[in-house]
């Protein structure tokens, strides 16, 4: 429709289409039990869905679905449940001070690592 719309000289433009990519993160894995960074499990995914969630050419779902299923989550009926196109997952560990957080770009349905 868009391309149809005349521009003020009359001629028609062209509207470059981008490909929307449709992603979930999922809740962060602790590899030691560590009550004190705990909360990081939920916050850390949360924070990362609403800062993605802003750039126009990734439609971010809401991981709600995901959290149910915790560490044991089957990504493949994860990432259909909710068409998805990738799933950013992670792990959390501590060391001392330090604090080591690893993530994971999944491509779906392949499981292939990006």
């Amino acid at each position: 429709m868009a391309a149809d719309l005349p521009t003020e000289t009359g001629a028609v433009t062209k509207v470059q289409r981008r490909q929307t990519v449709r992603l979930v993160v999922l809740r962060f894995i602790l590899l030691r039990p560590d009550e004190e960074i705990l909360f990081l499990e939920g916050a850390l995914p949360e924070t990362i869905t609403t800062s993605l969630s802003s750039l126009p050419t990734l439609a971010v779902r809401l991981n709600i679905a995901a959290l149910r299923s915790g560490a044991a989550a089957d990504l493949g009926r994860v990432a259909r449940e909710l068409d998805v196109d990738h799933l950013l997952t992670g792990t959390l560990l501590r060391s001392g001070d330090q604090l080591r957080v690893r993530c994971q770009l999944i491509r779906a349905p392949s499981g292939e690592v990006r």
